[in-house]
């Protein structure tokens, strides 16, 4: 059972990122990652930054929501390291 809580955790990445608008925070946002039927879903927090825990590898569809916005996409590529994206 340790083992296989070990081999999980070497086998996900949490994306980061921050969502502005005009160069300042929108907190608030929903922003989803997809990879064929997983979707995983947050919000930003009060200075716009957002984490999604526990991806897979793989290629994602990021979306960024926001009532009164046009909904904002992007393809990014979780690897085996970290990494944080900008809006």
């Amino acid at each position: 059972m340790v083992l296989s809580a070990f081999l999980c955790a070497q086998t996900t990445v949490t994306q980061s990122g921050t969502v502005k608008f005009g160069g300042q925070p929108l907190p608030g946002a929903t922003v989803t990652a997809t990879l064929g039927d997983h979707r995983a879903v947050t919000t930003t927090d009060e200075s716009g930054a957002y984490q999604l825990p526990d991806l897979a590898p793989g290629t994602y569809t990021l979306e960024v929501q926001m009532f009164g916005f046009q909904a904002a996409r992007k393809q990014i590529q979780v690897g085996a390291a970290p990494q944080s994206t900008e809006w």
